[in-house]
């Protein structure tokens, strides 16, 4: 059993064999911001930079997050991005993931329950 808190801080706490990782608590996701329309576009820009400078470091890493979408992008009232929900995410070097021309072949779904 996993139970997560929410605090303010950055830590990572190992119990176990699990791996918890706590983030600063952001107020609203990237969804809930489009839908209201509060953005000026440099705010936009903002926020599109920082998305592709976390998706950078995450590819660096081999890693592919595979679920990037507004809700999954957390936004605070000064406009700092933080990406999350890595349930899909999966490692290149994976066995099962074959990079083929560029392509990547692997058969990811979303339920919807």
């Amino acid at each position: 059993m996993c139970v997560l808190f929410l605090i303010s801080l950055n830590i990572l706490v190992f119990e176990g064999r699990s791996l918890i990782i706590l983030f600063l608590l952001l107020e609203t996701d990237l969804h809930t911001v489009i839908r209201a329309n509060i953005l000026e576009p440099i705010h936009k820009k903002y926020v599109i930079y920082q998305l592709a400078k976390a998706l950078k470091f995450i590819h660096s890493a081999e890693l592919l997050h595979r679920d990037v979408k507004p809700s999954n992008v957390l936004i605070n009232s000064d406009c700092h991005v933080k990406l999350c929900d890595f349930g899909l995410c999966r490692s290149i070097n994976e066995v099962g993931i074959i990079i083929n021309d560029g392509l990547l072949i692997d058969w990811a779904i979303s339920f919807c329950y």
